[in-house]
């Protein structure tokens, strides 16, 4: 009978702080419009990009991380150039410029301001987009690009 109360007893502890932590889950929202346009005769895309960006989380955020997956095929320094030489694949190493790809003319804004962008540690495929205020909790901005 004693071992029957431990485990009621454990159980009304653990279920409680299991609730919690599950309740200290977030996810952050982001809703894109892309709008692209392909230069077939120069092998081109023209895009513009808008993303809504909702803060979900209990922190109040200066900057955002965002993947330039294009820029991953950029040259045979990226992150991805690096994984497929590991594993013996060195096409990027010797890919000619036709054969990559990679994102330009990036101009950030933020609703509406300018916003400066860099890369994140030496990663081409990642940009720090710094904000030009500060996102808080439950609040939401616009960013555009080309």
């Amino acid at each position: 009978m004693h071992a029957y109360k431990l485990t009621l007893a454990c159980l009304g502890f653990i279920l409680p702080t299991y609730l919690l932590q599950a309740q200290s889950y977030f996810q952050q929202e982001v809703n894109y419009t892309i709008d692209v346009r392909l230069d077939d005769k120069n092998h081109v895309l023209h895009g513009f990009e808008e993303f809504v960006y909702v803060n979900n989380s209990k922190d109040t955020l200066d900057v955002l991380f965002i993947h330039l997956w294009p820029n991953a095929y950029k040259n045979a320094k990226s992150a991805l150039a690096r994984q497929q030489m590991r594993s013996g694949d060195f096409f990027l190493l010797y890919a000619g410029q036709g054969d990559r790809g990679y994102i330009d003319s990036l101009n950030f804004k933020v609703n509406g301001a300018d916003a400066v962008h860099k890369p994140y540690k030496g990663y081409e495929d990642i940009a720090v987009l710094e904000l030009p205020k500060s996102l808080q909790p439950g609040e939401r901005i616009t960013v555009t690009t080309p």
